[in-house]
């Protein structure tokens, strides 16, 4: 992949033999390689309904916004059990709609995608999520109903606590306090 972006800008930025994260800006103006799933409802025109996420869904919670008449949820991925169940959306001009879960969830997902996109400056064709163990199979069917475009890579899905693990080794390894042969 990085031979085929010689000469993008991009190439800058993407570290080879690394693992390459997009970064969302918390409110303190520190990036995190995390998103916390919270969806947010900014504005409702007929069946156009344009969203807000992670940091920037909580950052309008907290303004003024609140007050008005904001649409915040939050861990949205607690919604797999029941992704046909609707919720009433409100804009901050009274204006409402009923939207299924799986709908709000795709618009998260393809938020996370684009932002991919853009700071890696490609398009993805197969995704690798993760999931919680016991419910594997459940987000399993859920991202393939709601991401058909994407190849949805399920041979090799970690569950979370797997990916967990494995991203604390990798940073005791980045910081050298990693040993062969030694338990910590």
């Amino acid at each position: 992949y990085l031979e085929q972006l010689e000469g993008d800008p991009a190439r800058e930025s993407l570290k080879e033999n690394e693992a390459n994260y997009v970064t969302f800006q918390r409110e303190d103006g520190t990036k995190m390689p995390l998103i916390p799933s919270a969806a947010g409802v900014l504005s409702i025109d007929g069946s156009e309904i344009r969203y807000v996420f992670g940091y920037e869904a909580i950052r309008l919670l907290r303004s003024s916004y609140m007050d008005e008449g904001f649409c915040v949820f939050y861990d949205i991925k607690r919604w797999i059990g029941e992704p046909e169940k609707e919720e009433e959306l409100f804009d901050q001009r009274g204006r409402r709609c009923f939207v299924k879960r799986k709908d709000i969830i795709r618009a998260f997902l393809e938020y996370v995608i684009s932002c991919a996109a853009q700071k890696f400056k490609c398009r993805f064709k197969s995704l690798h999520l993760t999931a919680p163990v016991k419910q594997k199979k459940l987000f399993l069917r859920l991202f393939k109903e709601i991401l058909p475009g994407y190849q949805i890579m399920e041979e090799d899905m970690l569950d979370e606590g797997v990916a967990v693990l494995y991203n604390s080794i990798s940073e005791l390894i980045d910081k050298n306090r990693f040993k062969n042969n030694e338990e910590l």
